[in-house]
């Protein structure tokens, strides 16, 4: 629940041709704010385009319950959440319907990113991965994992999205990595916003360009928190020759990363009732690119310092933002070293805010993460959850 409106305040769900929604029916969340008004600066034309029956919006798509609870609110600008797996599977009809043939967007349309694409029909054009970053064409580490919600006049007005990580094969299957919570966020059919390859075949068989295409479906899906989350799409055969294991930017995976570094070990200290965890620290520079709304969504590639291992997690220090998750991450080589390494070292899935608790006997136990700290599932753990009839798909090096 996001909550009731505020004293004074009232809260009505549109749908498409103006007309007022029941409980528990997706539309468009209008609000009124009893006698306070407002208007856009300057813009006459879009302070009444917001307005209905005395009501304004944002944009915003939602629900009211019986209670006039306000639920399950999809953010319309850059953020974004699920509203849940059922209104999601409602509102791809458009996208689903056209099966392996996708949804083009427009000439000229905008996404979150703010990057225009080319308009249906046109052939797509992008340079060879690696060194790919806005964004990675084919299917692969970064891709665009993104449920989109469409108005009436098939234009988006809705986002929930998450980012893919590594590329799995098992024998003519390919697979395609994700965070194990973002499940239960997007729906299934996966959908996802593909470049096609220059060269590489149309499923449909006619001009393939970059749009929402359905791509597979969530077959693994384990969302047991820190260290344990981590979800495989199995991609429609379709889209086989699309696939793209290279990460953007820093090239890689070469294999997955198993231990090796020198590594100061964890540590257990307690004065008193409190007692501090400390995770084993290696020394590492990490890479991944996401699609974390505050960091430019459009694969946006980043680095990080330090690798802590705390379970089956591996946790680092560094930029991220929701729309990150399931992000890949590599290890970084030297750049003076030619040819070196990318070895796959996990997913990333969690933000720190804390890690505390308290007993009954009110002893704290601060630790093994810590604030500030980003974190995932380690490789080694993820290759666990398939089992040994996957295997992760090597890229290639810058």
């Amino acid at each position: 629940t996001v909550g009731r409106a505020w004293p004074g305040s009232e809260i009505r769900i549109y749908d498409d041709d103006g007309n007022v929604l029941g409980p528990r029916t997706i539309g468009t969340v209008y609000m009124a704010l009893g006698t306070q008004d407002f208007e856009y600066h300057g813009d006459e034309q879009k302070t009444h385009a917001n307005r209905r029956d005395g009501f304004f919006t944002v944009g915003d798509i939602g629900y009211l319950d019986e209670d006039n609870f306000r639920l399950g609110q999809c953010f319309t600008n850059w953020a974004a959440v699920g509203c849940n797996g059922q209104t999601a599977l409602q509102t791809y009809d458009q996208v689903l319907a056209n099966g392996v043939a996708g949804t083009p967007l427009p000439a000229g349309a905008q996404m979150p990113d703010n990057g225009t694409y080319a308009a249906a029909g046109s052939a797509s054009t992008g340079e060879a991965a690696p060194g790919v970053e806005r964004p990675p064409i084919g299917i692969g580490p970064g891709t665009w994992l993104i449920s989109l919600f469409f108005g009436k006049n098939g234009v988006p007005n809705g986002f929930a999205w998450c980012t893919a990580n590594f590329v799995f094969q098992n024998g003519t299957s390919f697979g395609l990595g994700t965070a194990g919570h973002c499940a239960s966020a997007l729906s299934n059919p996966v959908t996802a916003f593909v470049v096609p390859p220059p060269e590489a075949p149309c499923p449909s068989g006619s001009v393939c360009a970059p749009g929402i295409y359905p791509i597979g479906k969530f077959s693994i899906v384990h969302n047991n928190g820190l260290g344990d989350d981590f979800a495989l799409v199995t991609i429609d055969s379709a889209f086989n020759s699309w696939m793209r294991p290279t990460m953007p930017v820093f090239g890689g995976p070469t294999g997955a990363y198993t231990g090796g570094l020198p590594t100061v070990p964890a540590t257990k200290d307690s004065v008193g009732l409190l007692t501090v965890l400390t995770p084993s620290y290696s020394p590492a520079v990490v890479g991944y690119c996401g699609h974390g709304a505050a960091m430019g969504t459009g694969g946006t590639c980043r680095t990080a310092a330090g690798l802590f291992a705390s379970g089956t997690a591996f946790l680092w220090y560094g930029p991220s933002a929701p729309g990150d998750s399931g992000s890949g991450v590599v290890m970084v080589p030297d750049p003076l070293t030619p040819q070196a390494p990318v070895p796959a070292t996990a997913d990333l899935t969690h933000i720190i805010i804390l890690d505390a608790s308290v007993s009954r006997k009110l002893a704290v136990t601060v630790g093994p993460d810590y604030p500030g700290m980003v974190g995932g599932t380690q490789i080694a753990k993820i290759l666990s959850i398939l089992g040994s009839s996957w295997v992760l798909v090597n890229g290639a090096l810058p």
